[in-house]
């Protein structure tokens, strides 16, 4: 009260002096102001790097102010008796952070303080552990979680399964149920336990039931008697594949990623290919593999073995549907009976290859010898205009040189219009002296080269005025 009222009065009284009265005197003693800091209860708070309350309380003078043996912030201020601290990065790693409320406004007399010390306790871990996949819906899948800082854990699920021996344990099996399955998916969360501070720390693992593998493989040429190239073509979404079988469907066998067979004869073959994957799947496909008789080549060939002379070739193969010719010449054809004129003499292998639908090939060869051909055949044109220009106003029959010749023209009626056998006089479009009308004309030649070569040829031309 004394130091509340700021200060006391002393009287000092002197008595006894017979008749005279008492003598008083009066000494005034200052007190300084009242100065009482409560820093408050000492806290328990998680080192997750979350801000935490202070409450302070200073009794007798104007205020207070906070420091601490941290490098966090006050907020508003440290001269807020209620503040918050917002904890730094180092303050983190320390157990215990000491705040001091210290009393302002002491009127000269020290300050009062008061200490709180903040016990900073680690938040737990936890760990659920890789995300799993599984082949089989109805086979129990093994876990592997970890924690630190809580006192225990416990799992919990979306689905509907159990947990074995019990949800608290770490490594615990999980028993999946017919549900799971058709979800397809599921999630197990692993929870920490007995953090008395912290927030329990959580942890989630997929679990999925569903196959990564999609088994697939291709092969070459399926030849009856021949090696039948097969390759692994299969892709996974997850565990790499790290096995192969294959099954022929004639009672071979082979493994790895790439295999061949030979099949003895033709027919349909059930090849199958089963893959295995890293984690336990497998995934198995087949196919009917057409195996087919490779096919027989052979050719021959009609015409004057002559230069500019057209060469007829005559298809012997059987059992394919695909050919190609090679005339030695650096000329090629696909088709089953190709015609073909050499334009040098000399001697030309020609080379047929047949296919089948199965890629089977077959080859033959023939030795051709091309001789020069001095003898030009007969050669028309399709079209003349007799206009008078000068330009391609006679219909003539050029080559040769000829022995005899004989040109025939008519018309669309039937009715011939033109004829000759001097080669060197042609048709001008005219019939008995009136030129014929714009159309089209058919023609024969009669020829006898000077070396006793018959041609016979006939064709259409076309007159435009």
């Amino acid at each position: 009260s004394d130091s509340i009222a700021g200060g006391v009065n002393l009287v000092l009284t002197a008595y006894g002096t017979g008749t005279c009265g008492n003598a008083s005197d009066a000494l005034f003693i200052g007190v300084g102001p009242t100065r009482i800091a409560n820093a408050g209860v000492d806290m328990n708070v998680c080192a997750d790097g979350g801000f935490f309350q202070l409450a302070g309380n200073i009794t007798g003078v104007s205020g207070g102010t906070w420091t601490t043996n941290g490098t966090g912030t006050f907020l508003p201020n440290a001269d807020a008796l209620n503040a918050s601290y917002v904890p730094s990065a180092p303050d983190l790693v320390f157990q215990q952070l000491s705040f001091v409320l210290s009393t302002t406004g002491n009127m000269g007399c020290p300050a009062h303080s008061d200490t709180l010390a903040v016990n900073m306790h680690q938040p737990s871990t936890v760990n659920a552990g890789m995300d799993i996949t599984t082949c089989d819906a109805s086979a129990d899948v093994q876990l592997a979680g970890t924690w630190t800082g809580a006192t225990g854990v416990q799992w919990t699920t979306n689905g509907s399964g159990i947990f074995l021996p019990n949800n608290t344990t770490a490594n615990a099996t999980y028993q999946p149920s017919t549900g799971d399955s058709q979800l397809q998916q599921v999630n197990l969360f692993l929870t920490t336990t007995g953090d008395l501070f912290c927030a329990a720390a959580v942890d989630t693992v997929k679990l999925s039931f569903v196959n990564p593998l999609n088994a697939a493989f291709t092969f070459g040429n399926a030849c009856a008697g021949s090696n039948t190239a097969f390759t692994d073509a299969s892709t996974t979404t997850g565990s790499p594949i790290i096995g192969w079988n294959w099954d022929f469907g004639n009672g071979s066998t082979a493994a790895g990623q790439q295999a061949g067979n030979a099949f003895a004869g033709a027919g349909q073959y059930p090849v199958t290919l089963t893959v295995f994957a890293q984690n336990g799947c497998s995934a198995t496909t087949s196919q009917v593999v057409e195996v087919m008789f490779a096919p027989t080549a052979g050719f021959s060939f009609t015409g004057d073995a002559f230069t500019g002379e057209s060469i007829v070739f005559e298809d012997n193969s059987f059992g394919g549907n695909g050919w190609h010719y090679n005339f030695g010449d650096g000329q090629g054809s696909l088709s089953q009976d190709p015609t073909h004129t050499y334009t040098q003499g000399g001697q030309y292998i020609i080379v047929q290859t047949v296919s089948n639908a199965a890629g089977c090939t077959a080859s033959d060869s023939m030795l051709i010898a091309i001789t020069e051909n001095k003898i030009v055949p007969p050669k028309l044109p399709d079209a003349f205009s007799p206009n008078g220009d000068g330009v391609n106003d006679i219909f003539y029959v050029r080559g040769g040189p000829f022995k005899t010749m004989e040109l025939k023209v008519f018309n669309g009626w039937g009715e011939m219009v033109f004829e000759t056998s001097d080669p060197e006089f042609g048709w001008d479009g005219t019939h008995n002296g009136k030129p014929e009308i714009n159309g089209v004309y058919v023609y024969t030649v009669v020829a006898t080269s000077v070396e006793g070569q018959d041609f016979d040829h006939s064709g259409k031309v076309t007159l435009i005025r």
